[in-house]
């Protein structure tokens, strides 16, 4: 018993971050950093000209990757507690076809920021880890591996508050 302790316990921790020196199929941290620092520049809250400029470079850096991109928006509503909140959306969403019907690979993370930081951590990290995913998956993977969609919830706060669900496939 005190033997399988140990052993977990020295098992613990954190791979170390790639550098940008990589294999090209590898996730590089660096490589994701630099992917989303012209988005994480200034505040994207919802509707600003931030947030646009943010939601067409993806689109713009998806679309290279090969992704069909599609953008929607809508008004979300939500009732709870006697309360009620409503708030526009706009979701950006991105599929390439598979070869494996067995399942979907779903990346998803919101492009807002609260109205007063850059979200290099509010979603900056989300924004990051899917473009360097998708980067390091490549086009010529598309044949293995399932449909695989790469959503960005346009915004997540006002998403939340206003109760927007997600349609299932």
């Amino acid at each position: 018993m005190l033997l399988a302790i140990v052993g977990g316990l020295l098992s613990r921790g954190t791979t170390a971050p790639r550098p940008s020196t990589a294999p090209e199929e590898s996730f590089s941290a660096e490589r994701a950093a630099a992917a989303a620092a012209p988005l994480v520049q200034e505040p994207r809250p919802i509707g600003s000209e931030a947030n646009t400029a943010a939601h067409d470079h993806l689109a713009e850096r998806l679309a290279a990757a090969g992704f069909e991109v599609t953008s929607t928006e809508g008004i979300g509503q939500r009732a709870a507690e006697g309360t009620g909140s409503a708030g526009y959306v706009r979701n950006l969403v991105a599929t390439r076809p598979g070869s494996d019907p067995t399942g979907t690979l779903v990346l998803a993370t919101h492009i807002d920021s609260v109205p007063h930081g850059p979200g290099a951590a509010d979603a900056g990290v989300g924004l990051a880890v899917i473009l360097e995913t998708v980067r390091a998956l490549g086009p010529e993977a598309r044949a293995q591996r399932p449909r695989d969609p790469a959503g960005r919830r346009g915004g997540e706060r006002t998403a939340r508050r206003a109760g927007v669900r997600r349609r299932r496939r």
